[in-house]
């Protein structure tokens, strides 16, 4: 009873600390997240897998490559969420795309005959710009033969 009195004050005590320091701790996981480091012990230390690797059962370096592997895919995971949560707006604004490029398709559709009308009437405008300012045109010669023909 004596020892979890004990035990259970210094547990306490422990948390109050790391409460208080929250932001300290929160930095140092931040680092090992985005840092990891295999060897927390110094070059003489056997290190956290010192009993697997004199086993000779897994080398170091696959023990690390592991290591990577598995944060890489908690990184994942963790970018995952936000992705999907973006992935609904995507598929609106995707949506809404479409929608504005077939109604601006459909637009152009009705233009154009329109546009094709236009384009005629500007060029038999330009034609009589030419008649206007050119008494020697050759449609000027032309109604000449037709008037001509219309007389006789």
């Amino acid at each position: 009873a004596v020892v979890s009195t004990q035990s259970t004050g210094a547990c306490e005590g422990i948390l109050g600390v790391l409460r208080s320091n929250r932001e300290v701790v929160l930095a140092l996981l931040d680092a090992f997240l985005y840092d990891p480091l295999i060897e927390w012990t110094s070059a003489n230390d056997e290190g956290v897998f010192g009993d697997v690797v004199k086993d000779g059962t897994v080398s170091r370096k696959e023990l690390e490559i592991n290591s990577l592997y598995s944060l890489l895919s908690c990184r994942i995971v963790e970018l995952n969420v936000p992705l999907r949560g973006n992935r609904h707006s995507f598929t609106a604004s995707i949506s809404g795309l479409t929608k504005s490029l077939r109604h601006f398709s459909e637009s152009l559709s009705r233009l154009l005959p329109h546009e094709n009308s236009t384009n005629s009437v500007l060029a038999r405008q330009r034609l009589l710009q030419e008649l206007k300012h050119d008494s020697e045109h050759v449609l000027w010669a032309q109604q000449e033969c037709v008037e001509a023909q219309a007389a006789h």
